[in-house]
């Protein structure tokens, strides 16, 4: 494949990075409450947590989306996206493991999501950001 095929394929997945934690970001940041209650349907972290969290992580991702399109930015949001999407691939697989029915509440919805694709789509977009990330840092020769 040739260089500008690569850097097209680079470019599209960076704005696809970039719209899922926007997308996820802006469903939950208006309502923190709601998010709260889908954290704490998880069965992992308690009821004070689960408010810091519900008030904070919505806005870390849309924080994440911008910097993924900012190339001054870029290497150091991708490497939180890629750590972001891979504890929430850990949290996925144990929610499965423990057979836990559970409200996603990913993008500020209230809708249930099978644990298992759940699992799956978070860890494509890992291994995406992480191909990104490794992409970015080989062009400032840090890989």
């Amino acid at each position: 494949m040739n260089r500008y095929a690569t850097t097209g394929i680079a470019w599209s997945a960076y704005v696809l990075i970039a719209a899922v934690l926007a997308w996820a970001g802006m469903g939950k940041a208006f309502n923190p409450g709601a998010f709260a209650a889908s954290i704490m349907g998880f069965r992992i972290v308690p009821w004070p947590v689960a408010v810091g969290l519900s008030l904070y992580l919505p806005w870390l991702e849309l924080l994440i989306a911008a910097g993924v399109l900012i190339p001054r930015w870029r290497a150091g949001a991708l490497l939180l996206a890629t750590l972001l999407f891979m504890v929430f691939a850990v949290i996925w697989a144990v929610t499965w493991a423990r057979g836990v029915d559970v409200a996603c509440g990913c993008f500020g919805g209230d809708g249930r999501t099978p644990a298992g694709w759940a699992l799956l789509r978070v860890a494509v977009m890992a291994l995406i950001s992480g191909w990104l990330l490794r992409r970015s840092l080989q062009g400032r020769g840090l890989s």
